[in-house]
């Protein structure tokens, strides 16, 4: 009596073998990861981005309060004799305890005409905001250049995002 082979097709019926299922194991494995990494990489991104347009929003709100404040001041110029007593009037009011600066913990260095304020946090962020208000002369004319530097949070190198507005009277 011979014994025949068994045919080929139930060799395919068995299943995988242990390399092919090692192999996709391994493919899966790496797309897998990679998937991971660019989910991380764009959340880590969006992050980024989230907190660099608050900054930046930050400062224009900033530099929005301290021109309004220059309106104003401008606006009643006719009462006042000159540009220092001007001046004086704006350092006084940006410097006020409820003034456009919000100096809720921040620290103020200098007085007129050079004014900064430091470390002031931000309500409902890890971001910090420092603002720097020279008086210059910009050309024929007087004025001023506002400077905001807003640091912390998840802000991208440099790790900060300034802000900076030259404004003439």
């Amino acid at each position: 009596m011979s014994v025949d082979a068994p045919p080929r097709l139930s060799r395919a019926r068995r299943g995988f073998s242990l390399i092919e299922v090692m192999i996709a194991g391994a493919l899966l494995g790496l797309i897998g990861t990679g998937s991971l990494t660019a989910i991380q990489m764009a959340a880590q991104q969006a992050a980024q981005t989230r907190a660099r347009t608050f900054a930046a929003l930050e400062s224009q709100t900033v530099i929005d309060r301290v021109m309004a404040l220059d309106q104003l001041v401008s606006t009643a110029g006719a009462l006042i004799a000159n540009d220092t007593e001007m001046g004086t009037v704006f350092c006084s009011l940006l410097t006020a305890p409820d003034g456009p600066l919000d100096k809720l913990g921040g620290t103020t260095v200098g007085v007129c005409p050079e004014l900064v304020v430091q470390n002031m946090k931000i309500p409902g962020s890890t971001l910090k905001r420092d603002v720097k208000i020279d008086a210059e002369p910009l050309g024929a004319v007087s004025g001023y250049i506002i400077t905001v530097r807003v640091t912390g949070g998840q802000l991208p190198a440099p790790g900060y995002v300034e802000t900076t507005t030259m404004v003439r009277r």
